[in-house]
């Protein structure tokens, strides 16, 4: 099964890819990251996490932003960096052929446990998803998209 995210529902997918692992085969995240502070750990078990975020999003920057004085988006960098070390993932070095607008690289072969892979996907947009990337992505997961 898959679960997917947008936004606000992008965070909680990362949230729940740490904290409930075996809740779902794979993780896909839209323009969306851990909240300050980030986490320390995450529960154990595999996690398949794609992450697609736009370069130009103003409302969940990459870099975060603070949302009054009490809320926090984290850094999506540094949330990445935290999946693939906390995964014992190699780099997001590895690219791959993804639709027109997306360019996306993983690190797979994570640790000992099959099943840990971290793909990041960025476009030059703002706070979106194109239908297209979902079919996509469908396609990619699972061998069965629209």
């Amino acid at each position: 099964t898959i679960v997917f995210g947008f936004s606000l529902g992008g965070s909680f997918v990362w949230t729940l890819a740490c904290q409930r692992p075996e809740m779902f085969r794979h993780y896909v995240a839209f323009a969306g990251g851990f909240w300050l502070p980030h986490p320390k750990r995450c529960a154990k078990g595999p996690v398949d996490l794609v992450h697609i975020h736009g370069e130009r999003d103003s409302v969940v920057p990459l870099l975060g932003r603070p949302i009054g004085s009490r809320w926090y988006q984290g850094d999506v960098p540094r949330g990445l960096e935290f999946w693939r070390t906390s995964k014992a993932c190699g780099d997001l070095s590895k690219p791959f052929e993804a639709p027109a607008g997306l360019s996306c690289r993983t690190a797979n072969k994570c640790g000992t446990e099959a099943g840990n892979a971290v793909t990041s996907c960025r476009h030059d947009g703002g706070h979106m998803v194109n239908p297209k990337w979902v079919d996509w992505i469908l396609s990619r997961l699972t061998g069965k998209g629209g």
